[in-house]
């Protein structure tokens, strides 16, 4: 027994030795990760003739494998560098692309190319890819491209062993090598930020690089108002409870139609909190009988006198319960004899109230034969011997739970069952065990709600008074910096020239098209609108000027533009469909529809806005805004740096050659289809839908209809190119001249905390 394991021992030991001399000497690279030098393109000129094998849940690895090899001028410039020696991760990748393309293996193989080399590389670098476990396919992107950044070629390691050792230091300015400076003359592009400091009122401005943008989905309270300061944090009344990030949806769900209406739609919606879920038994009473005073409603552009009287009434109303809840507490016997009255004359106040507050009808309709046995509603059951049914929690992923999922994903807000809503009918029935027998036997039910205290979580059962306490000051306390920072917005955006409102506006709302669907530049505007650096109502921007007279941190605002000069040759957008409620991730299907050919000049940043801003920034900031431009003078002059454009405005139109869709209901499961333009232009389309090793031709109408997860778009023009991996090898070579001549950052250091 012994023998055998030190037979084991020495094996194991040779292994690590072969693995430390294979390290050691890079030259004798893997052939299986080895890119063969060959003709980039087949006979015929297509990049496309194979799909690829899944290798079990590789669905994601494939389908971005397919739209890297149809971006040309990248994967052509990566397949001709392989002229210098690839191998690792970019020299299988190389592989891949020979065999989509056809080079290598016979084009009638049904079975497709076997990206094997390719995983057993991703898996070696990146453990967590092992497993076969589906992941997520914009992470994976992510993944490949930083990975062949970061990869030098074997020219270059001999290179490196026959110098001096002395390492060359690179600040991040410049690529580090040929591999990195095809990357970025591909997909490298620069967002140019703007942060105006509230406090002196004076502009920093940086270039920010980026290989590609991650954009949220459309939502309508998403858009900020002056120096943007949203609607929600501008409104008096708290936000709704609910998840913050809850905004997916579960696509496999049971069928619910949104077909019923709000009563009532005055007041304004909020931003929302995580929900109680798990809630049970009654709440208790309140502590302290001394009302809170009401919020000061704020004038101008952030007034809401509507919104302000209804607080005003609900406060009156919380301290007449409270009162009376409090009175009842004074004896434990007393409460005895008359807790039952006291909650009666509660329930009363009430009932009054809900006369004149605000309802909402919902239908929902649920499948039986899915399983579904509940609905997910759990009632306070101390309320329900009263005669009233409120909310006291929702199951998780129960139907309810699914049904406000959905609503969120489509923006119906008004449509949501909030934890303290009030059941006041249902299919007619108005009584509490009617309501209550209707639930149980219906799977068709047409509820009646009133809405609860929005905002106000319900306390938990086990929290003490002490508990209770510092709970509402710390509420009372987040409400008091709210009111700051509305003031501060105030006096900073009436202070300000009218150029600089122009720049730090209120955004343009969202709103769908008539057919139910929202458009790319909404989520471009979106991402490109002003939005108030804060952290909870406290400031966080550190801004030097005003740390030179003693103040810290201040409120600031920024807003971001696109550099239009050296726009990238390829943009890859992520519609984050993907968001996190409570302990999972849920997806949104809302629809987004995709323009063929894509117009980013108004999101640019223009000689007219840089006028506006020079006056007001801080010193260094100009040559910023020089830097981010694009030169109108110097785009004709082929001698000049960057590639060559028309016009101002050519250069920034890209037409779509790609889309990844994701097929299900969560991160975790589903399947990912590629659509790829093979053609050089849409003039002369030619498109295919690749799922795994299957191939098929299809439409251009039939990818619009597809939901996007990931969509690809080159500059316009640049596929007809004739010689378009020699375009991007040459400007590779000038890929970072801007940033040689010209700072990266202004001189400020201010920054965020």
């Amino acid at each position: 027994m012994g023998k055998k394991r030190g037979a084991i021992a020495a094996k194991a030991k040779a292994r690590r030795e072969q693995a430390e001399k294979r390290a050691e000497s890079p030259q004798q690279a893997d052939p299986d990760a080895t890119a063969s030098v060959g003709p980039v393109l087949p006979a015929d000129g297509k990049r496309v003739h194979q799909g690829l094998q899944n290798l079990g849940n590789t669905c994601f690895m494939n389908s971005v494998l397919q739209c890297l090899n149809a971006s040309p001028p990248f994967s052509d410039a990566l397949l001709r560098l392989a002229g210098e020696g690839l191998d690792g991760l970019s020299g299988s990748l190389c592989g891949v692309f020979r065999g989509i393309r056809g080079i290598e293996i016979q084009r009638g193989s049904k079975a497709g190319v076997s990206p094997k080399p390719f995983l057993n590389q991703l898996t070696s670098k990146f453990p967590w890819y092992r497993g076969g476990q589906q992941h997520d396919a914009h992470e994976f992107l992510r993944t490949v491209i930083g990975s062949i950044s970061d990869e030098p070629t074997l020219a270059e390691r001999k290179a490196k062993s026959s110098d001096s050792g002395r390492p060359v230091a690179t600040n991040g300015a410049e690529p580090s090598g040929v591999c990195e400076s095809c990357v970025w003359a591909s997909f490298r592009g620069h967002l140019c930020a703007a942060v105006l400091c509230w406090g002196c009122g004076r502009i920093s401005v940086r270039l920010d690089p980026f290989l590609d943008l991650s954009l949220d989905l459309p939502m309508p309270d998403r858009l900020g108002g002056p120096l943007g300061v949203n609607q929600s944090t501008a409104s008096s009344s708290p936000p709704p409870p609910g998840d913050d990030d809850g905004e997916g949806e579960d696509s496999a769900g049971p069928e619910a139609k949104p077909r019923g209406k709000a009563a009532s739609r005055k007041g304004t919606k909020g931003k929302q909190s995580p929900s109680q879920t798990s809630g049970r038994g009654p709440v208790p009473a309140p502590t302290s009988t001394a009302p809170r005073p009401p919020a000061r409603r704020l004038q101008g552009a952030w007034g809401n006198t509507a919104a302000g009287a209804a607080e005003q009434a609900r406060v009156l109303l919380e301290a007449v319960v409270e009162r009376a809840l409090v009175r009842v507490q004074l004896h434990e016997q007393v409460r005895a004899y008359l807790g039952k009255v006291a909650l009666r004359a509660a329930r009363s106040v009430a009932a009054r109230a809900t006369r004149s507050c605000k309802t909402v009808e919902i239908e929902l309709v649920r499948d039986s034969k899915k399983g579904a046995s509940t609905w997910g509603f759990m009632w306070n059951k101390q309320e329900m011997k009263e005669g009233v049914m409120v909310l006291n929690g929702i199951a998780e992923d129960s139907f309810v739970d699914k049904w406000n999922l959905k609503c969120r994903a489509k923006g119906d807000e008004e449509l949501l069952i909030y934890i303290g809503d009030q059941l006041l009918e249902v299919n007619g029935v108005t009584a509490c065990t009617d309501m209550a027998k209707t639930l149980r036997t219906e799977n068709k039910i047409s509820l009646k709600f009133a809405r609860g205290r929005k905002g106000k979580a319900l306390a938990k059962p086990d929290e003490s008074d002490e508990e209770t306490q510092k709970r509402r000051e710390a509420k009372a306390e987040r409400e008091r910096r709210r009111q700051n920072f509305l003031e501060t917005a105030e006096k900073c955006y009436e202070a300000l020239p009218e150029g600089l409102k122009e720049v730090f506006g209120p955004g343009t709302s969202v709103a769908r098209t008539p057919n139910g669907h929202y458009d790319l530049a909404d989520c471009l505007r979106q991402f490109f609108h002003v939005e108030a650096i804060e952290d909870e109502f406290a400031p966080v921007y550190r801004c030097v000027s005003c740390e030179s007279s003693g103040t810290k941190h201040t409120f600031a605002s920024r807003r971001t533009w696109l550099a239009s000069r050296n726009p990238p040759p390829l943009l890859t957008l992520q519609l984050k469909r993907f968001r996190r409620y409570q302990h999972r991730y849920e997806k949104s299907v809302a629809s987004v529809r995709l323009p063929l050919v894509l117009d980013l000049s108004d999101f640019a940043l223009t000689a007219s806005r840089i006028e506006g801003i020079r006056p007001h920034t801080v010193p260094g900031s100009s040559e910023v805004l020089e830097c981010g431009v694009l030169d109108c003078a110097r785009a004709n002059d082929k001698d000049g740096q960057g590639p060559s454009l028309a016009n101002g405005s050519a250069g920034l139109q890209y037409e779509l050659y790609g889309i990844c869709v994701h097929q299900g209901s969560s991160m975790q499961g589903g399947h990912y289809v590629a659509y790829v333009n093979s053609g050089p232009s849409l003039e002369a389309e030619d498109w295919h839908c690749i799922s795994d090793a299957r191939l098929s031709s299809c439409t251009r109408a039939e990818v619009l209809k597809m939901e996007a997860y990931l969509a690809f778009y080159r500059r316009l023009g640049l596929g007809a190119s004739e010689n378009m991996a020699a375009q991007v090898e040459a400007a590779a070579a000038v890929v970072s001249a801007p940033a040689r001549d010209s700072p990266t950052a202004s001189g400020n250091d201010s920054g965020e905390d």
